[in-house]
């Protein structure tokens, strides 16, 4: 008598691929978080230039909003990499 493998059970292979996708979800909240954070130090230091007329602070804003904009760039590469997993 054989005995054949359960069809419910993963190879190491689909377990390797599980893992790294969970990793990578876990690298996708993160990075979530990260930019959330700087979007509301952007926010706040909006308010403040504007409250106190501070252009130096207003500039400073402006160049953040390029890091931003690289991490949301970042994020949406993530987003792709697990779609196309």
């Amino acid at each position: 008598m054989s005995v054949r493998p359960c069809a419910n059970r993963s190879t190491g292979k689909e377990v390797n691929m599980r893992n790294r996708f969970d990793r990578q979800l876990v690298q996708l909240n993160n990075e979530l978080i990260e930019m959330g954070g700087m979007i509301e130090k952007a926010i706040s230091d909006t308010v403040k230039a504007l409250v106190n007329q501070d252009i130096e602070l207003a500039s400073n804003v402006i160049e953040y909003d390029e890091e931003i904009d690289h991490q949301e760039r970042e994020i949406e590469q993530l987003c792709l990499k697990l779609l196309l997993q």
